[in-house]
C-alpha cells in the first residue's frame, strides 16, 4: 500500500473510532502475535508474577505462527511478535521475523535485552526486523534490579550498547530502535534519579538509538496492584478498531492485555482472523466500550487504558502508535 493508501486507511479507522462503530467495514492493519508466553524475569509491574499467569504460558508452535501470518497476509501491515513473554526465548524467533517479512508485514519486537548476545544481535539485524524496543526500567542499578527481578543492570545495558554498536557498524537505519522506560509520569524524578537518567542518556549518546521513550505504568486490566487506576476522561479503547491479537496457544483475542484469553474470539486452528474481526464478540466489545458500558467487561472494567489523557479524541498512548505508523508507512521510513 502506498503513502496515500496508508493515510486513507488511518482516516477510515479514525472515523470508525470517533463514531463508535460496532461493525468495521475494513480489516485490521495490525496484529499482535505472542510468539513467547514465557519470560526469564519476574518484574514487579508485570502479571508474570501472578500464579494464574504462570499456569498458562508457553511458546507458540511454528506451524501455528505460519498459519497466523498466512491469514494476515494482504491486510495486516504491522506485527508485534511479542506479547506476555520474552520473545528471545523462542528458538525460532529469527525465522518468525523473516517469515513475516516475506509476507510483506513489517515486524516489531520488544525485549528486556537480558538474552541479547552478539550472535542474537547479528541475527536480529540480518532478519529484516523493522522496530526494536528495549525495556529498561529504573535508571540506577539498585532501582533497575528491584524492578526487573532476575536481571543485572550492567549486563543488560552492555547488551544494549553492544547491539547498537553492531547496528552502527552496519550503517543501516533498521531496526528503528527505542529504549523504553516506565515512570510515574504524574511525579517529578528526584535529583538522584534525574542524574542517573541523564547519565544513561550520555552512555547511549553517539549510538544509533532512535528514541528514548518514557511511558506510564499500566495496570493490565487491574491485574497488577499498585498501578494507577481510573483518572482523567473516559475514552473507549482503540484496539478493537485497528488490531487483533493471537496468544501463544492460538487463542484469538481483541486486546494485548488479555493474556488469559478472557475475551477469546476462537482459536486460529478453527477460526479465521477475518471471522474473529467481524464476530459477535468483537462487535459486542466495541458496542459496550463505545456506550461506556465497560463495567460489563470484567477485563476492561478496571483497565487504566480507558482513562488516559487524550489527543485528537484518542488516548495519548494510541497517538504514539499512530505516530510510528506514519513514520514507517506514510513517510516511508
Amino acid at each position: 500500500m502506498n503513502a496515500v493508501g496508508n493515510a486513507l486507511s488511518l482516516a477510515r479507522i479514525y472515523g470508525a473510532y470517533v463514531r463508535r462503530r460496532e461493525k468495521c467495514s475494513y480489516l485490521p492493519i495490525f496484529i499482535g502475535v505472542e510468539t513467547s508466553g514465557l519470560c526469564n524475569l519476574r518484574c514487579v509491574m508485570c502479571p508474570h508474577g501472578l500464579e494464574e499467569t504462570r499456569q498458562r504460558r508457553g511458546l507458540m508452535n511454528f506451524q501455528t505462527y505460519c498459519r497466523v501470518i498466512d491469514e494476515a497476509r494482504g491486510f495486516v501491515q504491522d506485527a508485534d511478535l511479542f506479547g506476555g513473554g520474552e520473545p528471545l526465548m523462542h528458538p525460532r524467533i529469527f525465522d518468525m521475523i523473516a517469515y513475516a517479512r516475506q509476507a510483506g508485514i513489517r515486524t516489531r519486537l520488544h525485549t528486556n535485552a537480558t538474552l541479547l548476545t552478539p550472535e542474537r544481535g547479528r541475527l536480529l539485524l540480518e532478519s529484516g526486523l523493522d522496530y526494536l524496543s528495549f525495556s529498561f526500567d529504573g535508571y540506577t542499578k539498585d532501582r533497575y534490579e528491584s524492578i526487573r527481578v532476575g536481571a543485572d543492570y550492567e549486563r543488560s545495558l552492555q547488551n544494549i550498547t553492544d547491539f547498537l554498536g553492531q547496528k552502527q557498524q552496519l550503517g543501516g537505519r533498521r531496526p528503528y530502535t527505542v529504549l523504553q522506560s516506565i515512570e510515574d509520569t504524574s511525579e517529578r524524578l528526584g535529583p538522584d534519579a534525574q542524574a542517573a537518567k541523564d547519565d544513561l542518556r550520555r552512555r547511549l549518546a553517539g549510538l544509533p538509538l532512535d528514541e528514548f521513550r518514557v511511558i506510564p505504568l499500566h495496570n493490565y486490566g487491574g491485574k497488577v496492584p499498585g498501578s494507577r487506576g481510573q483518572e482523567g476522561r473516559y475514552s473507549p479503547c482503540t484496539f478493537p478498531y485497528y488490531a487483533i491479537y493471537v496468544l501463544w496457544d492460538g487463542t484469538i483475542v481483541p486486546c494485548c492485555v488479555d493474556w488469559w484469553g478472557e475475551l477469546g474470539l476462537g482459536n486460529i486452528c478453527n477460526t479465521s482472523l477475518v471471522d474473529a474481526w467481524g464476530s459477535d464478540g468483537m462487535r459486542n466489545l466495541r458496542r459496550l466500550l463505545g456506550t461506556r458500558r465497560y463495567k460489563e467487561v470484567p477485563l476492561c472494567s478496571a483497565c487504566d487504558r480507558l482513562w488516559r489523557t487524550r489527543r485528537l479524541g484518542i488516548p495519548q498512548r494510541s497517538t504514539q502508535v499512530v505516530r510510528q505508523f506514519i513514520i514507517q508507512h506514510v513517510l516511508g521510513y
